[in-house]
């Protein structure tokens, strides 16, 4: 079902404010931005002037991450267009790099992540399961160092 505001905009808005300063926000971050109500006009101008909003009243800064569809958003709204630094998470493009990412991992487990498999094979085991987008990896990881920390 969609999200129904119960409350004026602009009073969520100064709620948002005042609890940011008291728990001295730093940043704010919202992943999955792609999936703001694009389709629409009125839902996709509101969550803009929210962002800006907030981002103007508490002067801090926003992260908003996602899909190459939030480029597409940010270009169409001059302010924040204005005001973005674009960057991209590298793939990992090669096994290399994998390998890499998880000797960093497993020296923060304190263990290798199947000590059953020697390093490549782990890192293709990690690259056929996850592929090569670093945010799945970081899912498998976490599901995996939680598993670790189950079994003892």
């Amino acid at each position: 079902a969609p999200y129904v505001r119960k409350e004026p905009l602009d009073e969520m808005i100064a709620k948002i404010t005042v609890r940011a300063r008291l728990l001295g926000v730093l940043m704010f971050v919202i992943d999955e931005f792609n999936n703001g109500h694009w389709g629409r006009r009125d839902a996709a101008n509101t969550l803009l002037h929210t962002v800006r909003s907030i981002g103007n009243r508490t002067q801090r800064p926003f992260v908003l991450a996602g899909t190459p569809d939030v480029e597409n958003v940010l270009r169409n709204d001059a302010q924040l267009n204005e005001r973005c630094i674009r960057q991209s998470l590298p793939l990992m493009e090669t096994q290399q790099s994998m390998l890499d990412l998880l000797k960093t991992f497993e020296a923060r487990l304190g263990r290798p992540l199947c000590p059953d498999l020697d390093e490549e094979k782990r890192a293709q085991l990690v690259w056929d399961i996850a592929g090569s987008k670093l945010g799945r990896i970081a899912i498998l990881l976490r599901q995996a160092e939680a598993h670790a920390a189950a079994k003892g």
